[in-house]
């Protein structure tokens, strides 16, 4: 059992309790004020964080109600949130003296033998509580026995017990929340799938199924069944926002670019306006080539958030595809400012660079991605390139090498490696290199086209393809 809560708008009588409760603390006071305007005041400051302040006002409340089991319990679990769990333990013998049935005591037993390690100890005691427990705590001990096997890294057993949770209690949203990302851990989406089927048949209209039904469908790849189930959830439930951008998501995913802007329309009618709405939405008319719709959206994100760097990037992009480079340019250069470390940041910025013949430019920030990324293969390409452009291929091999030494097989940089051998006129050497990587892995030829659209009429290139 726990002690009343209140959300963060205190009605004026908490807010006065509270105000004596502080003014009788600082004069000095004698304190009587019953146990339930005890635990509002207790309350009250947990719901702040205002940890110290909750423990001395237990304190004070056991100096007036020295009899309370639940004082007693509070008294433990605050201590036990500043990690004595000694102390703890000895506040809750005093608790369960005066309370033996109260099951709170034995699960925060139990929360504490799991800190300390002391799985065998906890998995006793909440055997014990089992078999003793009402139906309704059930529940709560099958989430804490999870909490036990987490801990353990046994984590198949932590999984039954939230199916076990579940079963006992169908609306409980902590067991269900969990079992998604403990069917992750443990690859049970099948059995998952099963479950949450069963839970249908047996209450057609319950959201939390319907939800991890499309969770266990998306795990497994069927995105159209996760859409079906998603679309249940929501004709459940229509207030909660997460559906909306979850759904127009998967919509996005299918290429079902109209429906996932008509179920984005639909939740801007319903909630506030935000950063992550307009950036789906954005991609959605970014992917219909509706390139000014994308640009108004991606915009919008950045009037609410001016360190979206993400949406500058993407902003840039919209240009880039228009040929306004420009403007692209500069997108991703604030892009980059914003956030340094992304390396298709670089990579766009670098590319913009070279469109402009910012060769400088384009040099320093392409070698920022391989120093960034040095197993990846586009700044390799992006380097090539520009090294030909500008007359000054003898440079890149180098770089090429070394990549190389790193990972022998990313036939990408050996393509590109390929390309500046031809584009140097080095043929023996270059035609054994791609009759060898024709042979490996003919898929990545076109990057020979991608740095350079002439060697598509190369006659190595054309012979060399003509045998595969």
């Amino acid at each position: 059992m726990q002690l009343s809560n209140f959300d963060d708008n205190f009605n004026n009588e908490i807010s006065q309790l509270v105000q004596q409760y502080e003014q009788a603390v600082k004069t000095n006071q004698s304190i009587f004020f019953n146990q339930d305007n005890f635990e509002s005041i207790i309350a009250y400051y947990e719901s702040r964080a205002e940890l110290d302040h909750a423990y001395h006002a237990v304190q004070k409340a056991l100096e007036v109600h020295n009899y309370s089991a639940m004082l007693w319990l509070k008294f433990a679990q605050l201590t036990f949130q500043i990690k004595d769990c000694d102390e703890a333990l000895q506040y809750l013998d005093k608790a369960e003296a005066l309370d033996p049935s109260e099951i709170g005591i034995g699960l925060l037993r139990c929360e504490i033998y799991t800190f300390e390690g002391n799985y065998d100890k906890a998995l006793e005691l909440l055997q014990a509580l089992e078999l003793k427990a009402d139906k309704d705590d059930l529940p709560e001990i099958y989430l804490q026995f999870c909490d036990v096997y987490e801990d353990k890294s046994e984590y198949n057993k932590a999984y039954e017990y939230l199916k076990k949770c579940i079963i006992q209690d169908t609306t409980n949203e902590e067991a269900f929340s969990r079992i998604n990302y403990a069917a992750d851990f443990n690859a049970l989406h099948y059995d998952s799938l099963a479950f949450h089927q069963s839970l249908i048949e047996n209450e057609p209209y319950n959201f939390n199924a319907w939800y991890n039904l499309h969770y266990s469908y998306k795990a497994l790849d069927n995105l159209d069944k996760a859409i079906d189930a998603l679309e249940f959830a929501l004709a459940i439930d229509e207030d909660e926002d997460f559906i909306y951008i979850e759904l127009a998501t998967l919509y996005h995913k299918t290429k079902q670019y109209d429906k996932a802007l008509a179920i984005l329309s639909e939740m801007s009618t319903l909630f506030e306006d935000d950063e992550e709405m307009n950036m789906l939405k954005a991609h959605n008319y970014f992917a219909l080539e509706k390139y000014k719709m994308a640009r108004y959206h991606y915009n919008r994100v950045i009037r609410i958030d001016p360190t979206h760097s993400e949406a500058y990037y993407h902003l840039g992009l919209t240009y880039q595809q228009e040929n306004k480079w420009d403007k692209a340019h500069q997108s991703f250069e604030k892009a980059k400012e914003l956030n340094n470390d992304q390396y298709d940041f670089l990579l766009a910025y670098a590319n913009s660079a070279i469109v402009l013949e910012e060769e400088d430019v384009a040099m320093f920030t392409v070698l920022c991605a391989i120093d960034l990324m040095p197993i990846k293969s586009d700044a390799y390409i992006l380097l090539t390139k520009l090294l030909y452009d500008i007359d000054d291929l003898d440079g890149v091999y180098s770089y090429l090498d070394h990549a190389i030494s790193l990972q022998k097989n990313n036939v990408a940089i050996r393509y590109a490696k390929v390309a500046a051998l031809l584009l140097q006129h080095k043929d023996k050497e270059a035609q054994i290199q791609l009759q060898e990587l024709l042979a490996e892995d003919a898929t990545h030829h076109t990057i020979l086209f991608d740095i350079a659209p002439d060697l598509e009429n190369n006659f190595i290139v054309q012979e060399c393809l003509s045998n595969l």
